[in-house]
């Protein structure tokens, strides 16, 4: 419901029916209408493709982990293109709710993390420049936040994007022997 009518324009009474449940209980346990967003938001998180990838797998090289983890994000499923929408729809009214801010910030923060680790191993097993983790995940992140907005947009097709990304992970990836 959120990615089809966007998380500004949801009616909390069509979330509830929806759920089979009354506008009442549904406010029992979300007392606002941001924190029925919120509750969306944590709900397509955890639906996120590239959640699956985020803990390193044995024999598994970082920069392959960051690479699946990345790419899972821009593919153009109609599942992936919803839980993107409402994603990046949160990330900009975070901007004007503290509310849903809080909780974007949470998610996104486990997801950075994640990243991080993946980013750690490559930089530890040689896949991966060696660099500041912090800074290679925070570059790889901005590469992804901003061809998965282009992408969603329409300025950027998906194939592109996923090559633009690529090209970017190209930069990271650290010098064979």
């Amino acid at each position: 419901m959120l990615s089809a009518q966007g998380v500004s324009a949801f009616k909390v009474s069509q979330v509830a029916a929806a759920a089979g449940v009354s506008t009442s209980l549904l406010y029992y346990h979300c007392p606002s209408r941001a924190a029925v967003a919120a509750l969306g938001l944590e709900y397509v998180t955890n639906l996120a493709p590239s959640f699956a990838f985020l803990a390193p797998e044995r024999g598994r090289k970082g920069h392959e982990l960051a690479r699946v983890t990345l790419l899972s994000e821009v593919e153009d499923t109609p599942v992936n293109r919803a839980l993107n929408l409402i994603w990046n729809e949160c990330a900009v009214l975070s901007a004007e709710d503290d509310e849903l801010a809080a909780v974007h910030e949470r998610f996104r923060h486990r997801w950075y993390q994640g990243l991080l680790q993946g980013v750690a191993v490559g930089i530890e097993d040689g896949s991966m420049l060696a660099a500041s983790p912090h800074g290679l995940a925070s570059l790889l992140l901005a590469y992804e936040e901003g061809l998965s907005l282009r992408w969603l947009g329409g300025t950027l097709e998906v194939d592109q994007a996923r090559m633009v990304l690529e090209g970017g992970l190209s930069t990271v990836r650290a010098a064979r022997r």
